[in-house]
């Protein structure tokens, strides 16, 4: 009985996963900034439940004993949670760090429990399910340039003409970039990409005994997922999606029983896309011309961002700034700027490195050679 809850409640986080219920309790400054504020969502909560009862379900022959990868993330928590004594905001320290150990604790749970109690189908079902309602939501705010009220869902106040608002500029009219529900376009943009894999991945496994039905919605699944990406306009996100889509249905394709579900899906997503390309061709050639790149708002920030955190890291290598304190001390690199402008280095090994020391960051290197991952 409680191992059906606890399923339940995993699936039922895979859902809500690319979703954004939360409640903020506190944040830095008059002015809302994502990154200087503690809040909770309800993933949390669901994430609580389930060690929860994974802790129930396994306490006569709970483990400690860690392999290679799971040492790594010790080490990698512990080293977090060593850079505090250099916060200078310890309250965001301390979520910063709330955060990494819950996410660390959900890893390790996924890593022993996953091929054991659940289906990989089902988890596809739920995660393409939930970014198909964010989907759905990024198409409503496109056409109608605006929020669409989902209050509920901490919807991101978004407009042309708010400031700090990802726009593209299109004949000199200012359009916004699709958001769903998160708090970026590019983050959007992730969520609904691996969807896609999801999605493709459940039609070409299932694609002998799938039914017409069954087949029909899924492409009206993808037509609405594809369009969905296309419209956050995440320029590196969706040439990425678009290469290791091509890759991925070549390799499926050599395989004999999926080639015929491969070629659909190959048919499939080149006429949609190319159907999307062409309804809104001035979009993608202003966001994605080389003239408008190296001068563009995001390009010149990402640079300074990443000087910033490598002096940052200069000065403080051993311990860091303390977690999640970046955007707090770049406030004394980028003076008399909004609010908005204040984000993390958008380089995951800077992150670490200035929020934890350069020590943390391989740390997670090594987690990611154990796991396979190969320089070229």
């Amino acid at each position: 009985m409680l191992l059906k809850l606890e399923k339940s409640i995993f699936y039922l986080l895979i859902f809500l996963a690319p979703l954004q219920l939360r409640h903020i309790f506190f944040f830095l400054g008059e002015k809302f900034s994502e990154w200087q504020s503690i809040h909770i969502y309800a993933t949390d909560i669901l994430v609580i439940f389930i060690l929860s009862l994974w802790l129930w379900r396994s306490r006569k022959n709970f483990s400690f004993k860690f392999d290679g990868i799971e040492k790594s993330l010790v080490v990698f928590s512990f080293f977090c949670a060593l850079s505090l004594f250099m916060a200078q905001n310890l309250q965001i320290g301390f979520f910063g760090l709330a955060k990494i150990l819950e996410m660390s604790a959900l890893f390790l749970y996924i890593k022993r429990n996953f091929e054991k109690i659940y289906g990989i189908d089902f988890f596809w079902f739920a995660f393409a399910g939930g970014a198909l309602l964010q989907s759905i939501a990024a198409i409503g705010q496109f056409f109608k340039q605006g929020s669409l009220g989902l209050n509920f869902l901490a919807e991101s106040p978004i407009g042309p003409n708010l400031p700090g608002v990802a726009k593209i500029a299109v004949n000199g009219e200012r359009i916004i970039r699709a958001y769903g529900t998160v708090p970026h376009p590019n983050i959007l943009a992730a969520i609904i990409s691996t969807a896609i894999f999801g999605l493709l991945f459940l039609l070409i496994e299932r694609w002998l005994k799938s039914k017409k039905t069954e087949k029909a919605l899924a492409a009206v699944v993808f037509i609405f997922l594809a369009l969905g990406l296309s419209l956050t306009f995440s320029r590196v996100i969706i040439i990425l999606t678009l290469i290791f889509l091509v890759l991925w249905l070549c390799f499926c394709f050599r395989e004999k029983k999926y080639r015929a579900g491969a070629l659909w899906a190959g048919v499939l997503a080149i006429l949609i896309f190319a159907a999307i390309l062409i309804s809104f061709s001035p979009y993608f050639l202003s966001r994605f011309s080389p003239q408008n790149l190296g001068e563009s708002q995001p390009v010149v920030l990402r640079l300074a961002y990443g000087e910033i955190a490598l002096d940052m890291i200069k000065n403080r290598f051993f311990l860091g700034v303390g977690q999640s304190n970046f955007t707090i001390l770049s406030r004394d690199y980028l003076t008399m700027l909004a609010p908005w402008v204040f984000q993390p280095v958008h380089n995951i090994y800077l992150l670490i490195a200035v929020g934890s020391s350069a020590g943390t960051a391989l740390v997670l290197d090594d987690f990611g050679n154990y796991r396979g991952i190969k320089r070229p």
